[in-house]
Order: C-alpha cells, then structure tokens, then sequence
C-alpha cells in the first residue's frame, strides 16, 4: 500500500467520540499503533489498512470513513493516513489474513491442550503470515494448484515451500480455503469480534477431543 501519511494536528478527530475499550475488533488483541477512525472506534493500524482492501467503513460499526488516525500515543507524534481506493476488492487476501489472525488469537491457542494440533495450527500460522502466500489466494488458480500433486510454485520462504510441498499438508490447505472463502455464514463469524469469540471457544474444545 502507497504511504499517504502526512503528519499534522489532528483537529479534525477532536469531536469524534471515544470508543477505546484497550482490544482492537479486528484481531481481538491490544492496540498495536492505536488507530482512530472518524466514528471513534480504535483498531490496530496493521489490521486497518488489510481492511481498507475490502471496504473503507468501519468493522464496528459500518459508518463510512475517508482516513485514519494513528501513531496515537507515540513520540513521533499523531498522524492521517488515507488509504487508496484503488485497492478495493482483494477479497480473498483479506479473508485468509483474517483468518490467519483468528489462528493467532491468545485465548484460542490458550485452551489448545493437544501437541500434534498445536503443531498443525502453528504450521498453517505460518504460512498464512507469509506475504507472498496470502497475495496468491487473490488468483483463482492458486486454490487450484493447492489442490495438484505436481504443484511446484516457489516461495522466498523455506520453510513455506516445505510445507507446501507436503501433499496432505496442501491437501488441508486446500480444504481449509474452501471452508473460508466459499462459507459466507463463516466469513460473517470471521468479521464479528463476539461472534469469533464463541466460536473459537467452541473449536478449541472440538480440536482437543479429535
């Protein structure tokens, strides 16, 4: 994403209300470079900006938004960044990095008790916080490929190309694509804070006992 950060005063979030509760409604976790928007909801800044490639309005609550406040608190001083429209639509990047978070989240690997599932949960970690892998899910034929036994694409990471080239390991990425990006009722979990919640309680349980 271009950088439009532009260090200024900040009068224009002065008469925005304060909905700051310490949690980021995105990733569930504290603040990391706490972000305003104009309706007065706070998000990290990393988890603004991956949103602004779906839509520019807030998670909370759906209210339009032009630019974002962040490095609040910071000695560097506040600044405005405004996102690029054009970059609308990467929907399916989005939705794996939102995942990917979920698969981050304290209290989900937390209540997870299993060594081979803890094992399986931090493999998929990794290679969804790979860049390069979460840009690819924009391609409709990487799906495909994920799917192929002579599937050969190469990644900078080593450990990435690893464990894509572990047929079952792709096998279940595969599915897990599938299960994330074709399930609208699960896409509307994902994007809900206390919706995710109560699911990733009940998938810890459900992870353990299988």
């Amino acid at each position: 994403m271009a950088n439009n950060d532009t260090s200024i005063t900040a009068t224009g979030f002065s008469q925005a209300p304060n909905y700051d509760d310490g949690q980021c409604a995105i990733c569930l976790g504290p603040h990391a470079d706490k972000s305003q928007l104009q309706c007065g909801h706070f998000f990290c800044y990393h988890c603004l900006t991956e949103w602004c490639k779906v839509k520019l309005e807030c998670p909370t609550c759906k209210r339009p938004f032009t630019c974002i406040l962040h490095n609040i608190g910071s000695t560097d001083g506040q600044q405005i960044h405004t996102p690029d429209p054009s970059l609308l639509g990467l929907l399916a990047s989005h939705h794996m990095r939102t995942f990917a978070l979920t698969l981050s989240d304290p209290e989900f690997r937390r209540g997870l008790t299993r060594p081979d599932i803890i094992r399986q949960v931090d493999d998929f970690r990794h290679v969804l916080n790979d860049a390069q892998v979460i840009e690819a899910f924009d391609d409709p034929a990487f799906r495909t490929q994920l799917n192929d036994p002579e599937f050969g694409r190469t990644f900078d990471d080593p450990e990435v190309n690893r464990l894509l080239g572990i047929p079952e390991f792709r096998c279940a990425m595969y599915e897990m694509a599938g299960e994330v990006l074709d399930d609208e009722q699960f896409l509307s979990i994902l994007s809900s804070p206390n919706s995710r919640r109560f699911f990733l309680a009940d998938w810890s349980l459900v992870l353990n006992g299988s």
